[in-house]
């Protein structure tokens, strides 16, 4: 087969018959939705992790905007934010009737700069959340120290990041929650889901509340708890919720995907290194990754010399591969735009944006796979 017949996609599942026969069961069980198989995953993820809690909930979007109201972010305050992220982060923001404030990213590691947060807090700030891009950690224990100085709460959006570790810790323990997507493109995937983590008990527990409407009992509860109050269907509604609930579907494919997870994620860090092997000598820049960190490597962003992606990115595609970019700053979006921030000026990111390209990396990249795409990036960056 000629190679500009070959398509090779940015991103790749892993299915097989073990995902197959757990959405099965869950079929012939007859309760799709947050029973027994959630509660599963939710503890198989808190052991992974190494963290108290986890809270399942049905998209990673759900997580970003659970936990900063857990956090009790709300009407009238601001979060510190990057504008390199996916715009599930910053809307989650304007959700709880908070601003976003963007800052700067760091031109090496494309996250969050830290040097420059200081500056952009105010008398109404009430959260710093970090992304760590692609997979990579942001500077977390800069971050915390600046939050605690000024007594504010931390979220780090890890939707890139399951299996990432910081300084010999995962990424899940080291901020007061952490917020997971399990997307169909992500390296844990269940189509749609995401889950909260936090070590704070009075958090999980607002969490819960909040997933499904503020009820005190769900339905799996109200039908096999063993207690008085649920064999009587009692419960209360406490607060103002949300239907952010996990399906059974969902958590019995998480359930697999876990199970896999360090393998898959070992076989993308080999692609990586490939890649990083063979563009050495092409007018490409990589993510500089610490030493002191572990990434997940979700994506692979690269940046290109000025004004070459619309070139490269068509040549790729005439070539059966596929790219995509991580991301534009999401400042520069007509919406944001209208809300206030066509003013803001972030030369690193606003250089990123127009530079940044997504190659393929995922688990099911062969060698040659990695070598076609490096080979047709050198064509057409030289044609």
């Amino acid at each position: 087969m000629n190679h500009k017949d070959r398509s090779i996609m940015v991103s790749d599942l892993s299915y097989d018959q073990e995902e197959i026969d757990a959405v099965i069961s869950v079929l012939r069980s007859e309760w799709l939705t947050m029973g027994p198989r959630t509660q599963k995953f939710e503890l198989k993820i808190s052991e992974y992790l190494g963290v108290e809690h986890v809270v399942a909930v049905n998209s990673g979007t759900a997580a970003l905007h659970l936990g900063l109201l857990s956090l009790g972010v709300s009407a009238g305050d601001e979060v510190i934010v990057t504008p390199i992220s996916f715009v599930a982060t910053s809307n989650a923001i304007l959700y709880t009737g908070a601003r976003p404030v963007f800052v700067d990213i760091d031109s090496k590691t494309f996250n969050m700069d830290p040097k420059l947060i200081e500056s952009a807090i105010t008398e109404r700030t009430k959260a710093i959340v970090p992304v760590h891009i692609a997979g990579l950690p942001a500077e977390m224990d800069e971050i915390k120290r600046i939050a605690s100085k000024h007594s504010l709460v931390v979220m780090d959006d890890a939707a890139h990041a399951i299996g990432a570790v910081y300084r010999d810790r995962n990424v899940g323990t080291l901020a007061d929650v952490t917020a997971f997507s399990f997307f169909s493109n992500k390296n844990l995937s269940v189509g749609e889901g995401g889950a909260v983590a936090t070590s704070d008990g009075e958090i999980a527990e607002r969490l819960k509340l909040m997933r499904s409407h503020g009820l005190t009992k769900s339905t799996w509860s109200r039908h096999y708890d063993r207690d008085e109050e649920s064999r009587d269907q009692l419960y209360d509604m406490v607060e103002l919720g949300y239907n952010y609930r996990m399906t059974e579907i969902g958590a019995a494919l998480g359930l697999v995907q876990l199970m896999k997870l360090d393998r898959h994620n070992s076989r993308r860090r080999e692609v990586y290194t490939l890649y990083s092997e063979l563009c050495e000598n092409l007018p490409v820049v990589f993510q500089e990754i610490p030493a002191y960190v572990r990434h997940s490597h979700h994506v692979l962003p690269i940046l290109l010399p000025e004004s070459m992606r619309p070139r490269v990115r068509k040549h790729m595609a005439q070539h059966g591969i596929g790219t995509s970019i991580h991301y534009t700053p999401i400042h520069t979006f007509s919406y944001y735009q209208q809300l206030g921030y066509a003013d803001v000026h972030l030369p690193v990111a606003d250089e990123l944006g127009r530079r940044v390209l997504t190659l393929p990396l995922h688990q099911k990249l062969s060698n040659d796979d990695v070598s076609l795409v490096v080979r047709e990036l050198r064509n057409a960056l030289e044609s």
